[in-house]
């Protein structure tokens, strides 16, 4: 049984994965960084800074481009990776205990001490509100690198990397939700949280029809924006209600399937264009504290806080490694799972906005540098400590 959703859902998503998606995040981050330091950085600054206003009957909304895309297109985003956890916890292998405690307790291993090197290095200051910006795992990009060294890799362990990916960035959806958002609005909230429940009356009703949940997801999403909580969020909400249980979530995952060439040919790029342009020479210092914590976070306390935790999971008897899984493969994708890269640098957005916004370039260099350092590491650490495996 177990076997069968590996085959049926989520190894159907690795057969059909590449590293091109994965490779088009980093051609359109280079493509910034580029722009910025040949002389176009004012262009490119001032094509985010454009106005777009958007109404929906009595409802209009006014703002720059790049909010638009960060809180906006992705928040489609988030529709996608929430669509796959939920559908992996009703039909595929996280439904099995002795598959999704190993991956569960390696996250939380995986966050805990990249946010305790960060909090280390900068506690006390104003810096210490981005604690959570190594916490998060780049899930394509991660995935291409894997694939990248070799499909004669154990089965299981993509699986594991797919799941401690999502489950990664789900920790990282709850800390947006609970620790970087403010001023918030309880009229606002309440509007919000009044679409929430129509679309559990929706589902309730078995009102199979994804459009009327896209139609108060819309409306959730204006009211969010208005209310001081991120309003990505949404994606996750509406992805909770869609109907899923009649049709072994048939229907769902048509959507899913339909929804993630956009996601990882557009939206992810895009964001990364729009995130990781900063000018070397004047926007980064990799003297200071916060670069450190952010680069020690992702490079050393992913990789070591996976392992310890997944090695604890194990010999507890709370987990098992999955077959033709070994510790070596372990320490490799926590090395992987140091590419913070889209999530890490959507957290820095967050932690650094308005008064410290002129810390985000020494942000977006730390993320990109560790992010590299991490992918190359742990595909040369797979590649030589595999040898003989076929890799």
């Amino acid at each position: 049984m177990v076997n069968n959703g590996i085959d049926s859902t989520i190894g159907k998503v690795m057969a059909k994965s590449d590293v091109y998606p994965g490779l088009l995040i980093m051609l359109a981050a280079a493509a910034a960084l580029l722009m910025c330091n040949l002389g176009y950085q004012d262009l490119y600054h001032n094509i985010w800074a454009q106005y777009i206003e958007l109404s929906l009957g009595p409802w209009a909304v006014k703002k720059q481009l790049l909010p638009l895309i960060n809180e906006g297109l992705m928040a489609i985003f988030f529709l996608v990776v929430t669509i796959e956890i939920r559908h992996e916890f009703m039909f595929g292998v996280l439904n099995d205990r002795r598959y999704i405690w190993l991956p569960l307790i390696a996250a939380i291993g995986g966050m805990v001490f990249p946010a305790a090197i960060y909090l280390g290095l900068n506690w006390g200051t104003p810096l210490a509100v981005g604690w959570a910006i190594p916490t998060a795992t780049d899930i394509a990009f991660s995935l291409a690198c894997l694939m990248l060294v070799g499909k004669s890799l154990p089965a299981h362990l993509r699986v594991f990397l797919l799941s401690l990916a999502v489950i990664d960035d789900l920790g990282a959806i709850l800390i947006i939700a609970l620790y970087y958002s403010d001023n918030l609005s309880m009229m606002m909230l309440g509007g919000f949280a009044l679409v929430s429940f129509a679309m559990a009356v929706l589902n309730m009703l078995r009102i199979r029809s994804q459009v009327w949940y896209l139609l108060c997801g819309v409306i959730a999403w204006l009211f969010l924006l208005k209310s001081g909580v991120h309003a990505t969020l949404t994606g996750c909400v509406v992805a909770l209600f869609l109907p899923m249980s009649d049709d072994q979530g048939a229907r769902v995952k048509s959507m899913y399937k339909k929804l993630l060439p956009w996601v990882n040919y557009g939206i992810l790029p895009l964001f990364a264009f729009a995130n990781t342009g900063v000018v070397l020479a004047q926007d980064v210092n990799v003297l200071s504290p916060m670069f450190h914590g952010i680069m020690g976070g992702l490079v050393i306390g992913k990789p070591l806080g996976v392992l310890a935790f997944s090695y604890l999971a194990i010999r507890t008897g709370v987990a098992i490694l999955p077959e033709g899984v070994r510790y070596r493969h372990i320490v490799g994708v926590g090395l992987l799972c140091g590419i913070g890269f889209t999530m890490s640098l959507f957290v820095g957005m967050l932690a650094f906005d308005e008064a410290l916004s002129p810390l985000l370039g020494t942000v977006r260099m730390a993320v990109l540098t560790a992010s590299l350092v991490a992918g190359a590491s742990g595909m040369l650490f797979l590649k030589i400590s595999c040898r003989g495996e076929g890799v």
